[in-house]
């Protein structure tokens, strides 16, 4: 290892090519569980480079296998002295390494710097018109004196998106995944993206991250702890990581966006904190313990009061304090489970909890506050003995009323007027099938198919699907079920396929098929839309709702 940046406090971007190879790797090795908290996520760029060099480690290795780990080599090259210096460099300055535009590593700093594009165009079923997307930006990161480690993105951003992703944002307000937009030659949206944090390794085993971004827990397709559905937030971090231990905590800024702005025009704030408790039991074996809490304090004239410090308290449980205060937050808790089986397949899920009475659960009343959530997945790699074909299967159900609170949003688990775990909000089933294929080394194809029945809401009803809404204004006390209301079947399914012609720089070609059925007419809907694109440092949009 470099020993001038082996301690950085930098990570991939989520949703990055990186991740499926961490949840495949993290299979075939064994061992790889000592290095990995796969549930917890961004991922450190350092662990990342740690599973590359045990590429010796893995079963079945091929060449696939070998251009992967070059790949995890060559993006966190900072942390691996098995990256060469390319001897084709432009003008013997642009891309001196594969992965970077521009780099310079000195005994006591590095860094790189990379462009950001995401170009595509295409056509949906829904207009005649073109659809597109146009990304530009930069990547930056870098480290000083092997103790602080910082990352920034900026990107600007126009697209015409596929109908129903409009209609996502019409009924929600801020563009989703992202922020308030603007209007773009009519039909488009206009809006920019930043992202940016700054670390320091505090000891040998604990770290401090403060900035902007996206996180997720859970080894699935889908968080119900905490999910990259809404825009970035505000956050302190801490991590510490010893043994077989990582213990996270997050206090987070959010934006109230569902209630009137401030009368100087800001939006409102609110708070989250939230405690993440990781634990390799054995090197196949992980368990997760989490509680998280969504709260707002504000005055008299509607001005946020700020963080309740008491939250900051990074080991007691939040109920103790919640009852201390007398407060009415928001709190969850659950727990995450993942169990690797014999380097071939991996069962994990979650368990999440928001209100309940044991009474009431044994009895199946159907008590309308006994609120949880639970997830299933398997993930099976070379499935049926084919090399580098990976297939999963996740099933998620989510109680009704669950996330959603009765103060007027302040305490609901929500972000810039999206949901917090799961896009779809509450009350339904779900299931998930995805298949990834590398048929070449540098080809990816990858299939997410997506079928979800939930129950949604007529005129002036409230059967808890959508977590926006008042739960004081329930339906019924008891008799509630899953999917109650109008019975609505979303089938959706997302081809892409891709070519890795550089390093993070890939030709797309996506088809994505989406089908929404119900009781309720003005549900009904049906769209096809085909796009080509160039990707470059960029992740492609997981827009899975």
């Amino acid at each position: 290892m470099n020993k001038i940046c082996s301690a950085q406090v930098t990570y991939a971007p989520l949703n990055g090519y990186s991740y499926h190879l961490v949840e495949r790797y993290d299979i075939l090795d064994t061992g790889a569980n000592l290095i990995f908290h796969t549930a917890t996520k961004p991922i450190m760029r350092l662990r990342l480079a740690e599973l590359a060099d045990r590429e010796n480690d893995f079963i079945a290795f091929n060449k696939r296998d070998a251009f992967n780990m070059q790949y995890l080599k060559e993006d966190n090259s900072e942390y691996t002295e098995a990256v060469k210096v390319n001897e084709k460099a432009l003008w013997n300055f642009f891309y001196r390494e594969d992965a970077s535009l521009w780099n310079y590593s000195g005994e006591d700093f590095y860094v790189k710097i990379n462009p950001v594009l995401n170009m595509s165009t295409g056509l949906s079923s829904d207009t005649t018109e073109m659809k597109y997307q146009n990304t530009r930006g930069i990547e930056l990161r870098g480290g000083v004196d092997n103790k602080v480690g910082f990352y920034l993105l900026a990107t600007d951003n126009q697209m015409k998106p596929p109908g129903y992703v409009k209609s996502k944002q019409q009924s929600q307000g801020p563009y989703p995944g992202a922020g308030i937009s603007k209007t773009f030659k009519e039909t488009g949206y206009d809006f920019s993206v930043s992202k940016g944090y700054i670390g320091i390794n505090a000891t040998k085993h604990i770290s401090v991250l403060f900035g902007q971004d996206k996180l997720f827990i859970g080894d699935g397709v889908r968080s119900f702890v905490w999910s990259d559905n809404s825009n970035s937030v505000l956050f302190l971090r801490l991590n510490t990581n010893v043994w077989k231990i990582n213990y996270q905590n997050n206090f987070m800024e959010l934006i109230d966006y569902n209630n009137p702005r401030l009368p100087n025009g800001l939006f409102r704030k609110k708070y989250a904190t939230m405690h993440h408790l990781s634990v390799n039991i054995t090197e196949d074996v992980n368990v997760g313990l989490f509680e998280t809490i969504v709260f707002g304090r504000q005055d008299s004239a509607g001005y946020t009061q700020g963080f309740e410090w008491q939250y900051f308290n990074p080991i007691i449980f939040y109920r103790a304090i919640e009852y201390g205060l007398g407060s009415p937050d928001n709190i969850m808790i659950g727990l995450n489970y993942k169990w690797n089986i014999k380097g071939t397949a991996s069962l994990y899920g979650q368990v999440v909890m928001d209100e309940m009475k044991f009474f009431e659960l044994v009895e199946n009343t159907g008590w309308w506050a006994n609120k949880y959530a639970v997830q299933a997945g398997l993930k099976y790699i070379n499935a049926f003995k084919i090399a580098n074909f990976d297939l999963q299967y996740e099933f998620n159900t989510i109680r009704p009323y669950m996330y959603s609170y009765y103060d007027n949003n302040v305490s609901s688990f929500t972000n810039y007027g999206q949901a917090i775990a799961h896009p779809i909000g509450a009350n339904f089933n779900e299931h998930i099938i995805s298949a990834w294929y590398q048929p070449l080394p540098k080809i990816m194809i990858n299939n997410n198919m997506i079928i979800n029945i939930f129950g949604a809401d007529t005129m002036g009803t409230n059967w808890g699907g959508n977590i926006f809404k008042n739960y004081t204004t329930y339906e019924m006390e008891y008799g509630n079920t899953t999917g109650q209301g109008a019975s609505t079947q979303l089938f959706m399914n997302d081809l892409m396929v891709s070519w890795m012609f550089w390093h993070n720089a890939f030709i797309d070609f996506r088809y994505i098929y989406r089908k929404v059925e119900s009781e309720w007419n003005p549900y009904d809907t049906k769209e096809t839309f085909f796009s080509i694109g160039l990707r470059l440092n960029a992740v492609p949009d997981k827009m899975w709702f």
